[in-house]
């Protein structure tokens, strides 16, 4: 008889555990166009090393940019990632499924050991540190020119098929010189300058009281 069989347990194929709501997607999709360094996962091994690797990197480029690491799946769907790690720039997802490894070349050291560099095993992207490299070119003293020597790392590394970081300025033919070279990704400006020019034209305004 049928009378008595349990009921059959509905299921749900959400991997949010009821979260992706019409109402939890749309305010997703209104936070995923924010400004700023998300890293997106549940919180495994693999996230947080992620987060680590991104903090270690803005450090090195001396930036305090903040992290939000989003661990909500509707959020994360919304961003259309369906393996995670992932890392979120400006709204952009920058990668998924790993944990980006990024080698910076700053010093004529770095430069000579440039093909051993880009062997190394994960290696994702390379980003150049133009100034101390500059330094390091100077102390030589040997007629090295920066530009030569920058011009050759950009050339390799993306042969290498690697991802290609650099810093510029305000400058809009910066910005497409570095393009012409094959940068795929910059940091722009520097927090000291940024504060720089804010307290001089705070000052300029009031030069004249």
């Amino acid at each position: 008889m049928g009378l008595f069989h349990r009921k059959k347990e509905e299921t749900t194929s959400c991997c949010c555990s009821g979260n992706c709501t019409p109402e939890a997607m749309g305010q997703a999709e209104t936070e995923k166009s924010a400004a700023g360094v998300k890293v997106l996962g549940g919180g495994c091994a693999k996230c947080n090393a992620l987060e680590e690797a991104v903090r270690a990197a803005l450090a090195e480029l001396d930036m305090d940019t903040a992290i939000e690491h989003v661990t909500d799946f509707a959020q994360i769907a919304a961003y259309g990632v369906m393996t995670t790690p992932a890392l979120v720039v400006d709204g952009k997802v920058a990668s998924y499924g790993k944990v980006l490894k990024i080698a910076q070349i700053e010093t004529m050291e770095g430069y000579e050991n440039l093909e051993e560099i880009l062997k190394v095993e994960g290696l994702d992207s390379l980003f150049i540190g133009a100034a101390d490299l500059g330094r390091s070119i100077r102390g030589r003293n040997d007629g090295t020119k920066l530009s030569v020597v920058y011009e050759d790392i950009c050339k390799r590394v993306r042969a290498k098929g690697k991802y290609l970081g650099v810093a510029i300025g305000p400058a809009p033919e910066e910005a497409k010189r570095v393009k012409n070279l094959g940068a795929q990704w910059v940091v722009f400006g520097q927090d000291t300058i940024v504060l720089a020019k804010a307290l001089k034209a705070n000052l300029d305004a009031l030069a004249d009281y």
